[in-house]
């Protein structure tokens, strides 16, 4: 399906007999089957409120649970990481974010130095010294992720183990990290994957 969205101002109803009749054309085509177009109207809300209740604390592992900065936590998990993540990815509620953290969980002895690429909410940087890491860099070149990072690193007391550093990886001047963990796109990933090969003491 297909999802569009308009101001009120500037919806006009001939737009929903231009789609009928493009749909009509494309099933002559035999490009599509059986449609429909439905157009309905959004009230608007506030839209940032509804988003928060929606964000709830997440038990990643037994031992392991994020939750937003305006909710409580009352689960059993001994590790309980408090992120405020305003424009940045990374709460938990994502399939990626709580693979990393179970990776790191899983492979982390304690000690290890840590590379955190497109550090985001600065979310695993922060479970990796709560995890036993001696030390992070975490990096990421939008100016957000940055400001909100720094903001949750704090939050979390682990400010004296995390240094944040605005631009790529190869804004790193340290070579060779433990653990490196990258939760970004696949284009991304295959683009960077040399570099950060390159600082991963396993390769």
């Amino acid at each position: 399906g297909l999802k569009c969205y308009f101001a009120e101002k500037n919806w006009k109803a001939d737009y929903k007999e231009d789609v009928l009749r493009f749909l009509a054309h494309l099933k002559d085509e035999a490009k599509v089957g059986t449609f429909s177009v439905d157009v309905s109207e959004i009230m608007n809300q506030d839209w940032n409120m509804k988003w928060e209740e929606s964000i709830v604390p997440i038990e990643v592992t037994d031992n392991i649970a994020i939750k937003p900065s305006w909710k409580e936590y009352n689960g059993n998990a001994k590790i309980v990481i408090e992120i405020d993540p305003k424009m940045s990815f990374g709460t938990g509620h994502h399939e990626t974010t709580r693979m990393m953290v179970k990776f790191l969980e899983k492979h982390m002895k304690g000690g290890e130095k840590i590379l955190d690429v497109g550090t985001g909410t600065g979310v695993l940087a922060i479970a990796a010294v709560k995890l036993g890491a001696s030390r992070c860099i975490a990096v990421d070149r939008d100016d957000w992720s940055i400001d909100n990072s720094v903001e949750n690193i704090r939050k979390n007391g682990v400010q004296e183990k995390v240094h944040v550093i605005r631009g790529e990886v190869a804004s790193i001047d340290e070579e060779e990290f433990d653990i490196v963990v990258a939760n970004l796109n696949r284009n991304t990933l295959l683009y960077i994957e040399p570099e950060l090969r390159k600082r991963c003491k396993t390769g």
